[in-house]
């Protein structure tokens, strides 16, 4: 696991300079990958804003990776920037689904484990396998190479060492 991890680390490092430049940082070009052309992405959007403006629609301009529709219920005053109790409302449900989820599945773990562990155990790892290869698949199947490649080396070293 190790291993996995040392080549995952090497492979997001290759040919990556430490600090990022302080004008590419400023002008988004940065942000530019071989399938992104933030430079057109810039251009377009420039475009459309300007089209808005002669047209003189009123309504908000979409920010980067917001669909119209959600521009509509974004927040535009920018002195504003963040609301943790906005965020606690939205978050709230999700950790009390999560919550309520982590105890039910470790009343059956216990569950299991008391009427046979060795089967529980190799469950949780037969299980834990079947995550991270289906991560790596999914990694791959998104173009994410490096996380791809890690997921594939964890579950290659899980299942290098067989029940015994």
């Amino acid at each position: 696991m190790i291993l996995a991890t040392a080549a995952g680390g090497f492979l997001a490092y290759t040919n990556k300079s430490e600090t990022p430049d302080a004008s590419a940082m400023a002008s988004g070009a940065e942000c530019s990958a071989p399938g992104f052309h933030f430079a057109d992405v810039l251009a377009e959007n420039e475009q459309r804003y300007r089209a808005k403006a002669v047209r003189g629609d009123k309504s908000p301009p979409a920010g980067l990776g917001q669909s119209p529709a959600d521009a509509v219920t974004a927040k535009t005053d920018p002195t504003q920037r963040f609301d943790a109790k906005e965020f606690t409302n939205g978050a709230a449900p999700w950790l009390c689904v999560a919550l309520f989820a982590s105890f039910f599945l470790g009343l059956g773990m216990l569950t299991l484990f008391k009427m046979c562990a060795h089967t529980m155990v190799w469950t949780v790892v037969y299980v834990k396998v079947g995550v991270m290869a289906s991560l790596a698949v999914a990694f791959l199947a998104m173009g994410s190479l490096v996380p791809g490649i890690v997921f594939t080396l964890l579950t290659g070293t899980c299942c290098a060492f067989p029940k015994s």
